[in-house]
């Protein structure tokens, strides 16, 4: 009767160590694997990220470039101070407005380019021109 039993938990036993030794070492594999693709899938959205950090700072520089060259364009500093226009004047914001279309038409990002004078409460558009 105890060669019985112990032939059976020897039958049982092997068993369980053929069929464990296959699942554990799927199981291993499966954790090796899976913490493969975790640390490819950073470092591929990390990529992305760095360079779309890149896209977003050359944008802004741009913008900074664009605005420091209306600010250091005098027609503008001389239309802000001034509180009614003649007909020289209005030449002039044709001429700031014919710009403001070339940048937006020459940077794809912008959608729109506004001056907005405070004196005459005048607003200049790279689409259209708003008087109040």
């Amino acid at each position: 009767m105890k060669s019985k039993h112990s032939t059976l938990y020897t039958i049982v036993r092997s068993y369980v160590v053929i069929l464990l030794l296959p699942m554990l070492f799927g199981i291993l594999l499966h954790s090796i694997a899976l913490q493969m693709i975790r640390t490819e899938g950073d470092k591929a959205q990390m990529q992305v990220l760095s360079h779309v950090e890149g896209q977003v700072n050359f944008t802004l520089e741009n913008m900074n470039s664009i605005i420091d060259t209306f600010l250091v364009i005098g027609k503008v500093e001389n239309l802000s101070r001034r509180t009614d226009f003649g007909r020289e004047e209005y030449q002039t914001m044709n001429e700031i407005q014919q710009e403001l279309i070339l940048t937006r038409l020459s940077n794809d990002y912008i959608d729109d380019l506004i001056l907005y004078f405070h004196n005459s409460d005048t607003v200049l558009s790279s689409q259209y021109e708003l008087k109040k």
